[in-house]
């Protein structure tokens, strides 16, 4: 009985958790390749993150930067702040706001975005770009690929954040 229960928990780890921490990890890599974070030192990673491009945000925004982006993007002790939640869900690290570090998401997603930040899974949280798409802020989940609303707006987002205890 026991060496049976062995043989199938060997089974589930080899054939479920192993490929799975296996395909996590390549994810993650890939994501902070795309995303510059291997290989940028952090006071580089830390000066783009502090000067947003507000032209190019508008631009691809196709309407007015809400203010509320404004002045987090103006709060440095915010903006580089690390072990942040909104809410239950914990924000890994802000986005820069250039054309530079903007990932090409139409195919992945089926839409353009402005990624605001990302949680620590991976997802981004971000803006529709399109002049009737307002402040809503959004997140799509790795796992399934859902997109659900993050917070109402951005001054939403900004006034949820909290530090993790």
């Amino acid at each position: 009985m026991i060496e049976s229960l062995i043989t199938v928990a060997a089974i589930v780890v080899l054939f479920v958790a192993l490929p799975a921490l296996v395909l996590y990890i390549v994810y993650r890599r890939r994501l902070a390749v795309r995303n510059g974070w291997i290989g940028v030192p952090r006071a580089t990673r830390e000066r783009q993150l502090l000067a947003p491009d507000w032209t190019f945000v508008e631009r691809h925004l196709n309407r007015s930067v809400p203010q509320a982006l404004r002045e987090l993007y103006a709060n440095r002790p915010l903006l580089t702040a690390t072990n942040l939640t909104c809410g239950d869900t914990p924000i890994n690290t802000f986005e820069p706001l250039t054309e530079d570090s903007l990932l090409d998401t139409a195919a992945e997603l089926g839409f353009d975005i402005l990624p605001i930040a990302t949680t620590v899974f991976g997802d981004p949280i971000y803006l529709r770009p399109g002049a009737d798409n307002g402040e809503t802020v959004y997140v799509t989940h790795h796992d399934g690929g859902d997109t659900a609303v993050f917070a109402e707006s951005v001054a939403q987002l900004v006034a949820g954040l909290r530090p993790v205890r």
